[in-house]
């Protein structure tokens, strides 16, 4: 349920366009990162969203003390305990799911099944 929170952190941070702070410059390994790079299926908004999970979850630590005046007290604490994931993988059949249930009308996050995970 945590990670949960984490992506919609994200993608609100995608949506607002503040996703770094132009005054502090920090170095990623994009090229292992951006695994939805030269991803034709994806639009531009995936790619970046997937580009800024796959930072958050190689090093959560750096990902919160540079996104800090973007992360409430609880968000930013939980990045800085938080262990280093593998980045995601880009799957073509799991990509045409989630647009199917789009195009089906179930775009909404369900908000009755999250309640009921917390």
């Amino acid at each position: 349920m945590k990670i949960n929170i984490i992506y919609f952190f994200c993608l609100f941070l995608l949506i607002c366009g503040c996703t770094t702070i132009p005054s502090e410059p920090v170095e990623w390994d994009i090229e292992s990162l951006d695994t939805g790079r030269g991803i034709d299926y994806l639009t531009a908004n995936q790619r970046a969203f997937i580009l800024e999970i796959n930072k958050m979850r190689s090093d959560p630590q750096k990902y919160a003390k540079y996104n800090k005046i973007y992360l409430n007290r609880n968000a930013y604490n939980f990045l800085l305990k938080m262990e280093p994931l593998p980045s995601l993988i880009v799957a073509e059949g799991l990509s045409k799911s989630a647009s199917d249930l789009l195009l089906a009308g179930y775009g909404e996050p369900n908000i009755i099944i999250f309640e009921n995970r917390m």
